[in-house]
């Protein structure tokens, strides 16, 4: 057999296991008890404009995200809690109109993200999308502290343990040649402890890399890769030590987001042709949670510490015709589908706490995204009554403000990636 013969043999052997984990989790999904839990939602407003998008969701209820101010021109970092949205405020003035974006929170209320300054970054990098420099925060008390970089102009919080231990990205002082512009400079991947800033090994020879989530063990996750994606890896870091998630080799790639205290990690699969399947990784094994009926993509964004993950699951037609899922239990179920009397339609998850309560993006009737709260009701059985019956919302992004209009963009941007194929090149 040729090697082209070969090589297309393998791709349609790797798409009929990639159809097959897909076609399981509609099966499992369609076969349930039909003993659902049933989830409340709350729309949680904004901060005097029409966008507001939830992040993250402390064991008290407690949740973070970003918010558009009256006139829809800046986003500035929320805290809610008790029915009342606040603004976290910013490191510049508003006249510049910079953003922030609070990402994580734990029990102690501190709070990670980023902040934009007044100043213009002076090597005209883009790291938050106004070309201004972009620094780690943390919130706590009404107060903003800025963390430390690694000697360069920006960098992002993006995740917060029990202990107060911060996993992000920072810059360094040095010129990174595997970057065009306007990335300039090396991204490490960086923990933040009481004591400063520490940097964190890449694999082989990746210049870059960043975490993605923390665990209450000091367990981090994330990746490393060159600037140009020549090469990449999905990294667990265990007491400061890089190991490669997907050593063990096989058909698929996995991506992190999100670690439990059990070492479990969500994210997103790839196959050889790069589609984007939710996934779940432990002790090296990936297993492919696949998407919704009818959604050829999703993507693992959290996982708590009972095994319970939520994410995203698009239609072929992609955003926004996309749905918040929930896999628990062996279980993929729409988030919609579980939700009592909401005219929210849910697109978008972020984290989910130990309660089972679950945050992310909705559409409201009228169009506009607004951050939701869904909370699981205790009687966890009989029917399910939908939203299904209500208005449908109009799902369109196309009358958004110009400023949501780009973060959407740059998250969606994000997720897609594709870091799966640059790993296949190293590996």
């Amino acid at each position: 057999m040729t090697s082209t013969k070969l090589a297309r043999t393998s791709v349609a052997l790797l798409s009929l296991v990639w159809m097959q984990a897909l076609l399981t989790s509609k099966t499992m999904a369609q076969q349930a008890d039909g003993n659902y839990p049933k989830y409340t939602v709350a729309d949680l407003g904004t901060l005097g404009g029409s966008f507001s998008w939830a992040f993250a969701v402390n064991n008290k209820g407690w949740v973070v995200g970003i918010a558009t101010l009256a006139g829809d021109t800046s986003l500035h970092a929320f805290l809610w809690h008790d029915g009342l949205m606040t603004d976290l405020g910013i490191l510049g003035h508003p006249e510049t109109l910079p953003i922030s974006t609070a990402v994580a929170i734990n029990g102690a209320g501190e709070i990670v993200g980023v902040s934009e300054t007044n100043e213009p970054d002076p090597f005209g990098e883009n790291s938050c999308g106004n070309f201004l420099v972009c620094l780690p925060v943390v919130w706590q008390d009404n107060e903003i502290k800025v963390l430390p970089t690694l000697g360069g102009t920006n960098g992002v919080a993006n995740d917060v343990n029990e202990s107060g231990l911060v996993g992000g990205v920072a810059e360094n002082d040095e010129p990174d040649p595997t970057c065009a512009p306007p990335q300039i400079f090396h991204l490490e991947p960086v923990l933040w402890n009481k004591s400063g800033v520490v940097r964190l090994p890449s694999i082989g020879g990746d210049a870059d890399g960043f975490v993605l989530g923390v665990n209450d063990r000091g367990e981090a996750v994330g990746v490393t890769f060159s600037c140009d994606f020549s090469s990449g890896h999905s990294v667990l870091w265990r007491k400061g030590t890089p190991l490669d998630m997907n050593a063990a080799g096989g058909d698929v790639m996995a991506e992190p987001n999100d670690i439990n205290n059990q070492s479990q990690v969500a994210g997103t699969a790839y196959d050889s042709t790069g589609t984007a399947l939710a996934m779940v990784w432990q002790s090296g094994v990936t297993k492919v949670i696949g998407a919704l009926p009818g959604h050829l993509e999703s993507h693992g964004n959290a996982i708590n510490n009972r095994g319970q993950m939520v994410g995203q699951s698009c239609a072929p037609s992609g955003w926004p015709d996309c749905s918040v899922f929930l896999w628990d239990k062996g279980v993929i179920r729409d988030l919609n589908d579980l939700v009592s009397g909401s005219s929210l339609t849910l697109v978008e998850s972020g984290k989910i706490n130990d309660l089972g309560q679950i945050v992310g993006l909705a559409f409201t009737s009228s169009g506009e995204l607004h951050a939701f709260l869904a909370t699981p009701n205790d009687d966890e059985s009989g029917d399910v009554h939908t939203s299904a019956a209500l208005a449908e919302p109009m799902r369109s992004s196309a009358a958004l403000p110009e400023v949501v209009q780009k973060t959407i963009e740059r998250r969606m941007v994000f997720k897609s990636r594709h870091l799966g194929r640059a790993v296949r090149l190293e590996n």
